[in-house]
């Protein structure tokens, strides 16, 4: 049996997908649903809400910016973040923009995020493995001192302390 549906279906967590995050739960795991389809990130933030614990999206952008299925529409954001959880921002091309993707872009993805309250809620998520192109000036770790640098820039210098360690850590200090 099958947990539940990936993020190219439409299919929502199976039972055993739902009896497996109840337990994972219990076990104190925290789910990831980055790689969920739309259901069944619904159907996991339904049991989230219902045992009120967090879950986090460790390398999911805003569909409002780039549609691509593996980003997160405005409702599931706020629900990740009224949790508690973490988001973490993604640095695959085909998650950031249909055009060529940049450092610019990927900080329309932090600005909609912070206009929906997630200061407290962004972080990282990186995805530098398995990744088919990264965006226009990062190659690897190496370039993301000009992801912060422009984060600084922008948005000042606590805010990119706090999307580059400061929610990570409190996120994992408070719930791990």
């Amino acid at each position: 049996s099958i947990i539940g549906g990936a993020w190219d279906t439409n299919f929502g967590l199976s039972d055993f997908g739902k009896a497996t995050l109840f337990h994972s739960f219990e076990l104190g795991i925290i789910p990831d649903i980055s790689h969920s389809s739309l259901e069944g990130s619904y159907d996991a933030l339904c049991i989230a809400n219902e045992l009120k614990k967090p879950i986090i999206a460790s390398h999911s952008n805003s569909f409002e910016i780039c549609n691509h299925k593996r980003n997160l529409t405005n409702e599931t954001f706020l629900e990740i973040i009224k949790l508690g959880g973490l988001v973490g921002i993604s640095l695959a091309s085909e998650h950031i923009s249909k055009e060529k993707a940049t450092i610019n872009e990927i900080i329309k993805h932090v600005y909609h995020y912070l206009s929906l309250g997630g200061e407290d809620a962004i972080s990282l998520g990186c995805d530098f493995d398995g990744v088919s192109s990264l965006p226009s000036g990062i190659n690897d770790i190496r370039d993301l001192e000009k992801l912060f640098l422009a984060l600084k820039w922008e948005l000042g210098a606590r805010i990119a302390n706090k999307i580059f360690f400061d929610n990570a850590y409190n996120f994992f200090n408070a719930n791990l």
